[in-house]
C-alpha cells in the first residue's frame, strides 16, 4: 500500500500510513518497509526527509544492505543532475571543476550514460578532464567496471579525429 500511495503522489499519505505503523507496534515496520518508504521519499524528490529515514535506519540498526544504499545514491544523482540542469538554465554555466566533480560522483555510482553526456558536454565547451577524473576512469578500467558502451564512447573520442589527443588519454 505504502508504495502504490509513493507512485501516485501521494506521498503526504505514505508516510502519514507508515508513521501509523511505527506509532503502533501491532504492524512493526521491517527492513522491506523502510526500504521502500527510502524509495518513495527519494522518487518523489524528498532529499531530505529520505536523509533522515536513512539515519533512524541506522540508528535502529536496520540491516542496511546494497539496495538500500542504491536507492539512496541514486535519489542523490538524480538531484545533482536536476540542480546541474538548473544551473544551466539560469545562466551559470558549469566550468571544468563542476564537471569533473559531478563525473566523479557518476563514476562512484555507476552511471555510464550520464558520464557520456557530460563527457560531450566537456567537448563542446572546451573543458578537459583532470588527473583525479582520469584516474578514477583508469581505476575502474583495470578493475573491469566499466561498460561496454562507455568503453566504446571514450575510445572513440580517444584522438577526436585528429593526430592531438582528445578529452581523454588512454
Amino acid at each position: 500500500m505504502l508504495q502504490g500511495l509513493f507512485q501516485v503522489g501521494r506521498y503526504k499519505d505514505a508516510l502519514e500510513l507508515f508513521n501509523v505503523m511505527r506509532a503502533h507496534n501491532h504492524v512493526p515496520p521491517n527492513a522491506f518497509t523502510y526500504a521502500n518508504v527510502l524509495e518513495g521519499l527519494c522518487n518523489n524528490h524528498l532529499v531530505d526527509e529520505a536523509l533522515s529515514l536513512f539515519r533512524l535506519m541506522v540508528e535502529k540498526k536496520l540491516e542496511l544492505d546494497i539496495a538500500v544504499s542504491t536507492i539512496l545514491i541514486d535519489g542523490l544523482v538524480r538531484e545533482a543532475e536536476e540542480l546541474f540542469q538548473k544551473m544551466a538554465e539560469m545562466g551559470c554555466v558549469p566550468d571544468g571543476v563542476t564537471y569533473n566533480v559531478l563525473i566523479q560522483g557518476l563514476l562512484k555510482n555507476i552511471q555510464h550514460d550520464m558520464i557520456k553526456m557530460l563527457f560531450e558536454d566537456i567537448e563542446g565547451h572546451g573543458f578537459s578532464v583532470d588527473a583525479s577524473t582520469l584516474s578514477m576512469l583508469i581505476d575502474d578500467l583495470s578493475t573491469g567496471s566499466l561498460d561496454d558502451s562507455l568503453l566504446k564512447f571514450i575510445e572513440q573520442r580517444r584522438y577526436n579525429g585528429s593526430k592531438e589527443p582528445g578529452f581523454v588519454l588512454l
